[in-house]
């Protein structure tokens, strides 16, 4: 495993040794991988699309029960894991055009513990199975990872060049534990796992271990379904199905006034001051928006947090980029979609000896406006604060990721593992987000502009 991953010919995208922070998550580059994690998430099982409900749960407690037994051997196991969960996959999808897991040989002499071919001749689904733990020295899952690309230059070639994403679903089975896992490929091959392992000896009236185990199979099938909907149409029609490749897939939203969508495409990513600096743990991208002849920059961001109130507020008071575009992706992503404003990092130190008093006059009386109405901002460091160039009198805010509303009651920030600049002064297991809070960072900001030693000092 160490040699391939130091191998960037062979290496498989896994997180290890390092975060793949190049990639987006899994959930925005594929939406049935999205779809799988709010299955999982939700409080209850929902079995409305299932063919046979009880057939369906039956099949998931013979392989809980099959599991459990201890086997002298490998093979053994396998064959009971395999036509169980063949079993649990009819039962969900019904007698539909789904291939049947089995073991067979991908190159050479190399075969799989299992897996499913779809419609281009590729692995959909791919299993690999382990008697117990500490009986192998191979990590199941970057064994078929693996046989999952090896299965792609093998069958696909022809459809390589093309953007697609060849979804798969894997699953390990480690003794009486189970594992679901997201495999892609792009330039390379994409492993994330979307479950814990599982596990299935389950104490008598342990009811929430089942029901894991119960959302989990009903996420597999219906993920099992996209990927087999979606490989196909892209066999019938390779231009009009391809997936954006190491982009998120989401390509319009609804448009802000409305009526209709607002529809883009993204470019790349967007960089810090467009100097090259990758913002890290954040997903902003470039895009170009398609609707009308004029086929303009706009800034797409994807967050897990964000307040579109304070966004729109701030816009319409002229100091924000105008907000385009709102909508919601699976995994609860929020996706904004804003003006894009060409400016760079070094701008604000340019042009603060001119500006600065209106900056500040500006943002002061912004600032006290919408906490007038009860909101936060959270976060008014000057790495938010932006101007552009044809107009750099005029300051802007940015990141409304921690913004709240008062009035709902108390706003806080979701980790103690904050920049210096909002922990200044404050006790640091202190994570709510105040008036107070907002003024005092503001001020920071505007101190460090004015060049003050002080404001620079531990921060």
């Amino acid at each position: 495993m160490r040699q391939v991953q130091k191998n960037p010919d062979q290496r498989i995208a896994n997180d290890r040794p390092n975060v793949d922070a190049d990639l987006p998550p899994i959930s925005l580059m594929y939406h049935g991988f999205g779809q799988f994690l709010d299955c999982i998430h939700t409080d209850s099982t929902n079995l409305e699309h299932v063919a046979n409900k009880p057939k369906f749960e039956m099949a998931i407690d013979k392989f809980i029960c099959e599991m459990s037994i201890f086997y002298e051997s490998e093979s053994a196991r396998q064959s009971k894991t395999l036509d169980c969960l063949n079993d649990i996959f009819e039962s969900y999808l019904g007698k539909q055009p789904y291939s049947l897991i089995i073991p067979s040989i991908i190159t050479g002499q190399r075969s799989t513990d299992g897996h499913a071919i779809g419609p281009i001749g590729t692995i959909e689904v791919g299993v690999q199975i382990k008697n117990e733990f500490g009986t192998s020295s191979c990590d199941p899952s970057v064994e078929f990872a693996a046989y999952y690309t090896q299965s792609l230059h093998a069958k696909a070639l022809q459809y390589l060049e093309n953007n697609f994403l060849f979804p798969a679903l894997g699953i390990v089975v480690v003794g009486a534990h189970i594992g679901f896992y997201a495999l892609t490929f792009t330039t390379t091959t994409r492993l994330v796992s979307l479950t814990p392992l599982l596990p299935m000896a389950i104490e008598n009236g342990n009811r929430n271990a089942r029901q894991d185990l119960l959302k989990a199979f009903e996420a597999a099938c219906i993920l099992r379904i996209h990927i087999n909907q979606d490989t196909q149409n892209y066999k019938d029609n390779p231009q009009e199905c391809s997936l954006p490749g190491n982009f998120p897939y989401v390509n319009q939203v609804l448009a802000i006034p409305g009526p209709g969508m607002f529809n883009f495409q993204i470019d790349r990513e967007a960089y810090q001051g467009e100097g090259g600096i990758r913002y890290l743990n954040r997903f902003i991208y470039m895009a170009t928006a398609t609707d009308s002849e004029d086929k303009h920059k706009v800034i797409v961001k994807f967050t897990r947090r964000y307040f579109r109130d304070l966004h729109e507020f701030c816009a319409q008071e002229g100091h924000a980029p105008k907000l385009l575009g709102y909508g919601n992706a699976p995994d609860g992503w929020h996706v904004v979609v804003m003006e894009w404003i060409d400016n760079e990092e070094s701008d604000l130190q340019r042009y603060s000896s001119k500006y600065l008093g209106t900056w500040s006059a500006d943002l002061r009386r912004l600032v006290n406006r919408f906490h007038e109405k009860g909101w936060v901002h959270g976060d008014l460091r000057n790495a938010n604060l932006i101007i552009s160039k044809t107009n750099p009198e005029r300051i802007m805010l940015v990141d409304f990721d921690w913004g709240g509303d008062l009035n709902s009651g108390p706003v806080r920030y979701l980790t103690s593992l904050l920049n210096p600049e909002l922990a200044r002064e404050m006790d640091p297991n202190d994570l709510w987000i105040t008036k107070e809070r907002d003024k005092l960072v503001l001020e920071v900001a505007l101190g460090k502009l004015e060049g003050k030693e002080e404001y620079f000092h531990n921060s």
